[in-house]
C-alpha cells in the first residue's frame, strides 16, 4: 500500500457531463479522512471512474486516479448517493453479488456478506428485500456494499444529505462502523451548524471547500471557523423576538423576513445562537458560516 497522501491534486481540471466540475485545484491531504463541500461530485466521480480528468493530476494514496489503478487494485470502495437497487433482491443477495463481481468465489462472498452485516450492525436487514427498506436503510446497505471487499479507503457521496434525527443517526453509525480502521472521503451537501453533516465535517482531518469549481478554503473545520464571524441564518418564526434578544447582546440581525445575516462579536460562537433560539422558541432552520466566501 502506498504511503502517499490520502488525496492530492495539482492544477486539476475535472469535466463531468460535458461541464467543468473542478478547475485549477491544487491541494494535499495527508490525514486519514477528507470531507468535500461544494465539490458537486467532481472529485468523487473522478475517483469512481465516472468523470474525466482533462488536465493536471489527482492522486489517491499515491496512485494516479486517471489511470484507475486504485480501482483495479481494489483500494477504494465507492458508496454513491441513492443508486437504483434491484427491488426484489434481499440485502444479503446485494452484498453477495457485490463480492462476487469483485472476483470472490460464492462461498467467500457469502462469508464476506455475513461478516459485513455483523461488523456494521445490520444483521436485521440481511433477509429483507431492498424495496422494503427505508431510505436510511438503503444508504446503510450501499455503504456496506462499498466495504464488502475490505478496501483501504471508503468514498461516500453525501451519505447524510437530506437526513435528520433517527435516520441521520442510523446512517451515521453505519458510516462510523464502515470507516473504522479505514481511511475515508465523503462529500457534504450543506454545512449548517449543528447538523449531522456539520458533525461529519468536524470529524474529518481535512475539509476542502469549493465554490464555482475552484478550491477556496482547506483545513480542519475548527481552524477555518476561527476567523469566521459572519453567518447566514434562516428563521421560520419569532424573528422579531430573536432579533430583540440578539440586540440585547449587541448583535444586529440584518435582512429578512426569513433569511438574515449577522456578524458575531468577540467571545460569541455559533453554538450560542443555537442555544438562544431554543430559549426563545425561534427554531433556526439554517445556520451557514461564511467561510465558503473567504479567500
Amino acid at each position: 500500500m502506498s504511503d502517499g497522501p490520502l488525496l492530492a491534486a495539482r492544477d486539476l481540471r475535472i469535466d463531468l457531463g460535458g461541464a467543468i466540475a473542478i478547475e485549477g485545484a491544487t491541494f494535499e491531504s495527508r490525514g486519514a479522512s477528507v470531507a468535500l463541500l461544494g465539490d458537486e461530485h467532481g472529485i468523487l466521480s473522478a475517483i469512481a471512474g465516472e468523470a474525466q480528468i482533462r488536465s493536471g493530476s489527482l492522486h489517491l494514496l499515491g496512485m494516479d486516479v486517471e489511470d484507475r489503478k486504485h480501482l483495479r487494485a481494489g483500494s477504494v470502495g465507492v458508496a454513491p448517493l441513492d443508486p437504483p437497487l434491484p427491488p426484489r433482491w434481499s440485502a444479503r443477495d446485494y452484498l453477495v453479488w457485490g463480492s462476487r463481481l469483485a472476483g470472490r468465489a460464492r462461498s467467500d462472498a457469502e462469508r464476506n456478506a455475513a461478516r459485513c452485516f455483523s461488523e456494521l450492525g445490520l444483521e436485521t436487514l440481511a433477509g429483507r428485500e431492498l424495496e422494503s427498506l427505508s431510505p436510511a436503510e438503503r444508504r446503510a446497505i450501499v455503504i456496506a456494499q462499498a466495504v464488502i471487499t475490505k478496501p483501504a479507503v471508503l468514498v461516500a457521496s453525501a451519505p447524510l444529505s437530506g437526513l435528520s434525527g433517527p435516520e441521520a443517526a442510523y446512517v451515521g453509525r453505519t458510516l462510523a462502523a464502515a470507516s473504522r480502521e479505514r481511511k475515508w472521503i465523503v462529500s457534504l451537501s450543506k454545512l449548517y451548524a449543528g447538523s449531522p453533516e456539520s458533525l461529519l465535517a468536524r470529524a474529518a482531518d481535512d475539509l476542502l471547500l469549493f465554490a464555482s469549481g475552484a478550491l477556496v478554503r482547506q483545513g480542519k473545520l475548527e481552524r477555518l471557523e476561527e476567523g469566521t464571524v459572519g453567518y447566514t441564518i434562516l428563521l421560520r418564526s419569532k424573528a422579531t423576538e430573536f432579533r430583540a434578544a440578539l440586540r440585547a447582546r449587541g448583535v444586529d440581525l440584518a435582512g429578512g423576513p426569513q433569511r438574515f445575516f449577522l456578524e458575531l462579536p468577540p467571545g460569541m460562537k455559533a453554538e450560542d445562537l443555537l442555544s438562544l433560539s431554543v430559549d426563545i422558541g425561534a427554531p433556526i432552520i439554517e445556520l451557514v458560516p461564511r467561510i465558503m466566501l473567504a479567500q
